[in-house]
């Protein structure tokens, strides 16, 4: 039980020991009573047992300029009896332990893992084209009549084809070996923007434990986003039908690759004293994916990058059509000219467009632990 709570079994019998924090000072619970453990709350973000009797195990606080430790002290007992040694000091009785052990964690640790990611991007642009003919008869108009009128009698719109302006596969291959070192940790990075957008992955401990042969062992948690800055993107054009029914470029699309989000989370074992990683989930990893994106996604007016959130794994599909637009040239309805007499035909053609957008599947969350 010493890996999911923080109470210690001791010695013969049932004995129960509880470390807490009551809000003021870290406390050690025996069956009598509960005594304050010898260090300020503020020094330790968490404190529990360790494997053995009497040992404990505390985190200083992580992050840029702070001690970045774990401590293994020794919780002192009287001879020939359970009951831990405490002594008297200003602030009140205090459990008397010594200190055995202190370790920073290490850092640019090699995980052993590789990311490989080859994937093709395929972007395909389509617009759609009808033919609209509009049949205008001629008939006499006035009282009495003096001028030749047309009225719209009738209407014919054929069907939608749909033609490729832009149809491109983009490769992407990407490599990228995973590092536990500070630049990809939220709260060691340099980067202010890390924490924004911690791309290509970031890592965490999540959990830390002293086993039975002294080792103290770190559970690191590697959580891999997306490419990012890593790749750079690739430009397509977008292209909309102007009055004159001509292609016109209008803006740039970005083109990026995505992890699939099945890769996160890894899980790394880290001998903290040795400076070591002892294994990972996963050597190395090898993704293939093929994505197909029609149309454009909206919005920005500008540069746009066609791939899932940023900061997160894709979270769904959807798919959005606009309602097509339609340029009109003339009115089809009653209109008076002054021309001699005669039928007339009329035929207009028009362009509409549909737009897509899709985005990935959801990703899996997972949990992970240290067996003892």
């Amino acid at each position: 039980t010493y890996l999911t709570t923080p109470f210690l079994l001791a010695m013969e019998g049932v004995r129960v020991e509880e470390v807490f924090t009551d809000g003021a000072s870290w406390q050690l619970r025996t069956p009598d009573r509960a005594v304050a453990l010898p260090f300020a709350l503020n020094d330790y973000v968490d404190v529990r047992w360790a494997e053995g009797e009497n040992f404990l195990i505390a985190r200083t606080p992580f992050g840029i300029d702070l001690p970045n430790e774990v401590v293994v002290f020794e919780v002192l007992r009287a001879p020939d009896s359970i009951a831990p040694l405490t002594s008297p000091t200003p602030e009140g009785e205090r459990v008397q332990v010594v200190e055995r052990e202190r370790v920073r964690i290490p850092l640019d640790l090699s995980v052993g893992t590789t990311v490989e990611l080859q994937q093709t991007i395929r972007y395909r642009q389509q617009l759609g084209r009808f033919e609209r003919t509009v049949t205008f008869t001629a008939v006499e108009c006035g009282d009495p009549p003096r001028f030749i009128c047309y009225n719209a009698t009738g209407e014919d719109i054929g069907p939608v084809i749909f033609d490729n302006v832009v149809d491109v596969s983009v490769p992407f291959t990407v490599t990228i070996p995973l590092v536990l070192d500070a630049a990809h940790n939220v709260a060691l990075s340099p980067d202010g923007d890390f924490a924004f957008e911690p791309t290509p992955y970031f890592w965490d401990l999540v959990e830390v434990r002293r086993d039975r042969a002294g080792r103290l062992l770190g559970l690191v948690r590697v959580t891999v986003t997306q490419p990012g800055r890593t790749v750079p993107s690739v430009s397509v054009p977008y292209y909309e039908v102007d009055r004159a029914g001509a292609l016109t470029p209008v803006r740039q699309l970005g083109l990026a690759p995505f992890f699939p989000s099945q890769l996160s989370p890894l899980w790394v074992l880290v001998d903290l004293t040795q400076g070591q990683v002892l294994g990972a989930t996963a050597g190395c990893v090898n993704a293939q994916a093929v994505r197909g994106v029609s149309g454009d996604l909206g919005g920005d007016p500008g540069r746009r990058t066609l791939g899932p959130p940023r900061h997160q794994p894709p979270r769904g599909r959807r798919v959005e059509p606009r309602r097509p637009r339609v340029r009109r040239r003339g009115n089809p309805g009653h209109r008076n000219h002054r021309l001699g007499p005669g039928p007339a035909r009329a035929a207009e053609s028009e362009s509409v467009r549909a737009r897509r957008r899709h985005l990935g599947p959801p990703g899996p969350t997972r949990t992970g632990r240290i067996l003892p």
